[in-house]
């Protein structure tokens, strides 16, 4: 390990979360002084045997060298081949500012934790502990056997530099259980114009394990300029970190209905902004959700809505938290036969002797992301642990086909305005038909109507007055083959269930 590699772990130690029974082990890369080829990339491997258990946390500690730092993309890629982005054109012209950096979600810092976008550097002064561009919590649950790859890439001409060395530090435990999501509901109001203190809105977690495993935060926040608008989350041990900040220009609403969600996939900050007149849907924020992995989620949870530039006004219309908790596998004890304490001899139970969650034992852990993630062939609003209200379709009818069509229409009495992102699945006794997430709400007077794609087709779903409308066209209902079919409906946190009998006539079906 370099001089610089061990002065970062000794002044900027990388955070492990709290679980039971978790075992932090750290690896380090083979090979030091490797050269950064002007505008070119280079990759280094570190190679990491079987460990008992699952992924549930990962820091990268990096010794890299560069006069340019805002000419370098550095990415980390585990064994599964997930793709965490480390940072992207951050430090300006700073010197050697990642040359002792600690990629953390668990960094610390007031009054949120630090992260690479929002970070004030100095010139030749290495950031230490520091949130990563995207997530590290994307690779929690995957195994850490294999081969993790950093890339550095160098996408500007005119300065070379040095990685002289990184490291790894993966914590594992050695079983763990998620349990059922839980879903809170947050309100809201007008955010002052250009007034850090801003709206604040908090919602009591209650009823839950002691243990966070996932989080995710979904917003409604309309605004002219969505690059006004600060967001932050606090949880109850008093960490708070950075959701989005000055993102999206001139561009309206472009948060209204979004999902921040470690596991997206897209990064806020460098993805392109949603077209006019829409919002993102999933991305990861500037700040790291998993920064409160492991901590005790009951107590109160504040979402701040801020805006930084005066001229003009939003508001934050509500906003959910869904909060998932996990327990530790055993019962104490790493009997014979077992590689951990799986706390009996039976596999198939949540707990298995290999140290793994049975899958069949999986929860869906997400309930909009149109991911069967229990595999039991049932997704979102139509798996029984989303916990969906059931609505009775008064009349429906849909084609068969490739290019299938739907139409139905349903009482569905809301004690509340409808707002945030729709969604939609369609499934039969067999399976999944189709699923798709529509994107946000919008208000028109008293009828609120979300419009997007399903695959090929197009979904329209309208509310108004107490009243649903669902039609779509263009859609697969190909591997519709049993007449009995659900139609799970996702408007923000809240989640609906409607079940009917279909008539055959050929290819249409109807009901009643």
């Amino acid at each position: 390990m370099s001089l610089a590699l061990a002065v970062a772990f000794g002044t900027a130690e990388a955070a492990a979360p709290s679980f039971p029974g978790a075992v932090t082990t750290t690896f380090v890369s083979p090979v030091d002084a490797l050269p950064v080829p002007d505008n070119d990339s280079l990759v280094s491997v570190i190679d990491v045997p079987p460990l008992a258990g699952t992924v549930f946390d990962v820091d990268v500690a990096l010794d890299l060298a560069h006069s340019q730092p805002d000419q370098l993309d550095v990415y980390l890629v585990s064994p599964s081949g997930t793709t965490v982005t480390l940072t992207t054109d951050n430090g300006a012209g700073n010197d050697d500012v990642f040359a002792g950096a600690v990629f953390d979600d668990q960094a610390s810092g007031t009054p949120s934790a630090p992260n690479v976008r929002n970070f004030v550097y100095t010139n030749a002064v290495p950031t230490g502990a520091i949130q990563p561009e995207e997530p590290l919590g994307a690779v929690i649950g995957e195994t850490a056997e294999g081969s993790w790859a950093l890339v550095v890439v160098d996408d500007t001409g005119g300065q070379t530099g040095t990685l002289r060395g990184w490291s790894l530090s993966i914590t594992t435990v050695p079983g763990i259980l998620p349990g059922a999501p839980a879903v809170f509901q947050g309100g809201g109001g007008s955010i002052p114009d250009n007034n850090a203190t801003g709206r604040s809105s908090s919602v009591v977690v209650s009823g839950v394990g002691t243990h966070l495993y996932d989080v995710d935060v979904t917003v409604d926040v309309t605004h002219p300029r969505s690059g006004d608008v600060d967001l932050f989350l606090t949880s109850p041990s008093g960490r708070r970190i950075d959701l989005v900040t000055g993102l999206g220009g001139a561009q309206a609403s472009i948060w209204q209905g979004a999902t921040f969600d470690d596991q997206a996939g897209v990064v806020a900050s460098d993805a392109p902004l949603p077209t006019p007149g829409s919002s993102f849907a999933r991305v990861s924020g500037e700040g790291a959700l998993s920064a409160f992995v492991g901590e005790d989620p009951n107590g109160t949870w504040t979402l701040l809505a801020a805006d930084h530039r005066a001229g003009n006004t939003g508001t934050l219309n509500g906003w959910t938290l869904r909060v998932v908790t996990a327990t530790a596998c055993g019962d104490g004890v790493v009997d014979p036969g077992e590689q951990c304490d799986d706390g009996n001899t039976v596999d198939g139970d949540g707990c298995d002797a290999n140290c793994k969650p049975s899958t069949e034992f999986t929860t869906e852990v997400d309930c909009g992301n149109c991911v069967d993630d229990d595999q039991n062939g049932l997704v979102d609003a139509a798996d029984p642990a989303c916990a969906a209200h059931a609505f009775s379709p008064r009349r429906a009818s849909l084609t068969r086909g490739a290019h299938g069509r739907l139409a139905l229409d349903a009482a569905l009495p809301l004690g509340k305005a409808p707002s945030g992102a729709v969604g939609l699945v369609l499934s039969d006794a067999n399976g999944t038909v189709t699923c798709a997430t529509l994107g946000p709400l919008r208000a028109r007077g008293k009828t609120f109507s979300a419009r997007g794609r399903a695959g090929a087709g197009v979904v329209t779903v309208t509310l108004a007055r107490g009243k649903l409308r669902v039609s779509g066209h263009g859609l697969d209902l190909s591997s519709l083959d049993d007449p009995t079919v659900s139609l799970g409906l996702t408007l923000g946190s809240d989640r609906f269930l409607g079940r009917g009998t279909f008539r055959s006539r050929g290819r249409r079906w109807t009901m009643p």
